[in-house]
């Protein structure tokens, strides 16, 4: 595997997040610590923000591979994006795992998932710099929205 293929070095597998969750909720069934009054509200506002971070992650994910560049974070980047999400977030798949991990954490009421919500929020953070770094350094092609109407990146 050479340079290009490796990517920017650490990554977090995608399983991972998705170990954390488990984990978290698992947690709250055996031993619940509660954060927030119960009520209706708190559970359509969880709901509601984990509806919000599964369509942010599913739309970053689906810009990536529109754009033909990978979406696996332990190979390295082949474009930079400011299409889709992209326009609003460079990092649009990691910012949605952390707010379904927030509204997971209120929906359940659970002060577990709310700590794994700042693990979730560190290992994203960790994954961000290494990619923004390898991406600062140029070799990452950069596609744009006018690159792919054109037919061109």
């Amino acid at each position: 595997m050479d340079d290009d293929e490796a990517g920017p070095g650490f990554a977090v597998p995608n399983l991972a997040h998705w170990i954390l969750m488990v984990t978290a909720i698992a947690l709250t069934v055996v031993a619940p610590v509660r954060f927030l009054p119960p009520g209706a509200l708190r559970v359509l506002l969880g709901v509601l923000l984990a509806a919000t971070g599964t369509t942010l992650w599913v739309w970053g994910r689906w810009t990536l591979s529109r754009h033909g560049t990978n979406s696996d974070p332990a190979r390295a980047p082949s474009a930079l994006l400011d299409d889709g999400p992209y326009r609003f977030s460079r990092n649009p798949t990691y910012l949605g795992l952390v707010v379904v991990f927030l509204g997971a954490a209120v929906a359940f009421n659970s002060a577990w998932l709310l700590g794994f919500t700042a693990a979730e929020f560190l290992l994203a953070d960790r994954q961000v710099r290494r990619e923004e770094s390898y991406l600062g350094s140029g070799s990452a092609r950069r596609t744009s929205t006018t690159d792919h109407a054109s037919g061109a990146g």
